[in-house]
């Protein structure tokens, strides 16, 4: 494990050592390594102080989040005005990602997620040629 060989190379078993525990992304057996390898060295587990501090932005954070939400926004514009009955999925993704990336959007960090009608029940479908209905229920997802 390298986070096994970290704690060793660094000494850290022996330190003081602050950890949120964050429920959403850490799986518990993990989690469970991790207070093994560090033991009496973990002086602060359930607190929120990196989620307190990101809550916090500095003027250029700022910047950063009203750009991103300009790009987003674009993105579900295109969306809206090109969902019509007959396109397929993929068609209205490529049309999203084109106003994404004219907007000023670098390569998404994952796959665009949009799934409809009774494709609907994958959270995270990627786009096929399927055809949207009138009346499909939908989800899309990019970032």
């Amino acid at each position: 494990m390298a986070f096994a060989s970290l704690v060793e190379r660094e000494r850290l078993a022996g330190l003081r050592v602050g950890m949120e525990v964050p429920a959403y992304y850490l799986h518990p057996h993990a989690y469970v390594r991790v207070k093994e390898l560090l033991g009496k060295a973990i002086v602060d587990e359930p607190c929120n102080i990196i989620s307190g501090l990101r809550s916090v932005k500095s003027p250029a954070e700022l910047a950063y989040v009203r750009s991103a939400a300009r790009v987003a926004d674009a993105g579900m514009t295109v969306f809206a005005d090109q969902l019509s009955a007959g396109r397929t999925e993929l068609d209205l993704c490529g049309q999203v990602y084109r106003a994404l990336l004219a907007s000023g959007s670098e390569l998404p960090a994952s796959t665009m997620n949009l799934v409809s009608g009774h494709r609907s029940v994958y959270s995270h479908g990627a786009p096929t040629r399927k055809p949207l209905r009138h009346g499909d229920i939908g989800h899309i997802e990019y970032g």
